[in-house]
């Protein structure tokens, strides 16, 4: 009761964390487009919007507001509908006598129903669980009970455990033989049915796991631009510390397609990004608890440092100004790297579905240290001082 209690309560924190992060995730409010169709009106617009006044050789650069779809966004661009298809297509990156196994054949269907399939082999560990639902089953001096003859042992009480022997079929019905695990009771012969395989409650002590999760990433200027979110894939090596206690190495890879919102200005060159791309890679030290939630079941969650590599990168279009008249016009593509320092946090809920194999939902934040310059023709370039924010929900598999 009080490891549920724990539980629950851990539970219960992590969901009002994820409330106020996905507040501080909700895309700030944008300012109406100015639409513009001359170089000389983008360069008159850019006053007003510039978010760092961060130095540029060429003068100071700033970005404003893409014109409405649909409008020719500069002098002669008569192809934007031709490039951005071109675009799109773009996207290259980076027993005794038996053998002691219960069969589907009719020799070895269960009366009952409700067993699964087993391998009644020496060393098996089962608990007593009677098919009939009394409280008591019996445990013979030889295989076929009381129809054979047999004379009763005892009455092992439900829930008992016990460890298998060998096993035999006599007339269609599989007996095992059995000693108790206390070793209070002789060994002797119990029907199948009344007997079910329980697993090894000592867990290996390191393990491996992996997620497919999706996220969103922030702040509001990424979240618009990246609105449709994208697909991360992560790996964790663990060792176990403890009865509850974990400590993992993570290596885990994100990727994210996004739509530009701004396009770039200085007096010498307008730059029109069509499309991006986000990348963080991230290795990550986490520490943290597993804790059983109930039978089968278990609630994890880690916490740690981590170094991020981010990449973002944008194809564009380009106009060269000279005395504020277009000269010359072009494509390219502009990229931007950082290694960061961040963090991360993750919670599951995962059932055992064998000895060592889970599989649950997994709940996933992270937050990246982030410094803009406002020299790129980007978005995370154009954010100043706020910290890049993710959040996401997934699959987790684990051995």
């Amino acid at each position: 009761m009080p490891r549920t209690q724990t539980g629950l309560a851990s539970l219960v924190a992590v969901i009002w964390t994820l409330i106020l992060l996905s507040l501080l995730l909700v895309p700030s409010a944008s300012a109406s487009p100015q639409p513009s169709s001359t170089a000389l009106s983008l360069m008159a617009g850019a006053e007003g919007w510039s978010d760092s006044p961060g130095p540029d050789p060429e003068g100071e650069k700033q970005r404003v507001p893409k014109t409405p779809e649909g409008e020719k966004e500069r002098p002669g661009d008569q192809k934007k509908d031709k490039d951005d298809k071109d675009d799109e297509g773009d996207d290259n990156p980076y027993d005794f006598s038996n053998s002691g196994t219960d069969d589907d054949d009719e020799r070895q269907a269960s009366p009952s129903k409700r067993r699964p399939k087993a391998q009644w082999v020496e060393g098996t560990l089962a608990t007593v669980s009677p098919a009939d639902s009394a409280q008591d089953a019996p445990m013979w001096d030889d295989p076929g009970g009381e129809e054979v003859g047999a004379e009763l042992m005892a009455d092992l009480p439900i829930g008992t455990n016990v460890v298998v022997h060998g096993s035999r079929v006599l007339d269609e019905v599989r007996w095992v033989w059995v000693s108790t695990a206390d070793g209070r009771t002789p060994a002797g012969w119990m029907w199948v049915e009344d007997l079910v395989v329980r697993r090894s409650t000592t867990a290996a002590p390191f393990g491996i796991g992996g997620d497919l999760s999706w996220f969103y990433v922030g702040p509001g200027a990424v979240s618009d631009e990246y609105k449709e979110g994208g697909w991360r894939a992560a790996l964790r090596a663990f060792r176990r510390v403890g009865s509850v206690g974990r400590l993992a190495l993570s290596a885990g890879y994100l990727k994210e397609k996004g739509q530009p919102k701004f396009n770039y200005v200085t007096p010498t060159q307008i730059d029109y990004p069509r499309s991006s791309r986000l990348q963080i890679v991230d290795l990550g030290l986490i520490a943290g608890v597993d804790l059983p939630g109930g039978k089968n079941w278990s609630i994890r969650s880690e916490i740690g440092p981590t170094l991020f590599w981010v990449r973002e990168s944008s194809k564009m279009d380009y106009d060269s100004l000279q005395g504020g008249v277009v000269v010359a016009s072009g494509h390219r593509e502009e990229w931007l790297e950082r290694w960061r320092l961040g963090g991360q946090f993750n919670v599951g809920f995962a059932r055992a579905t064998g000895s060592d194999t889970r599989i649950g939902l997994l709940l996933s934040l992270f937050v990246i240290s982030w410094e803009s310059e406002s020299r790129k023709s980007l978005t995370l370039d154009f954010i100043g001082m706020l910290p890049l924010l993710g959040a996401g929900i997934g699959i987790y598999l684990g051995y």
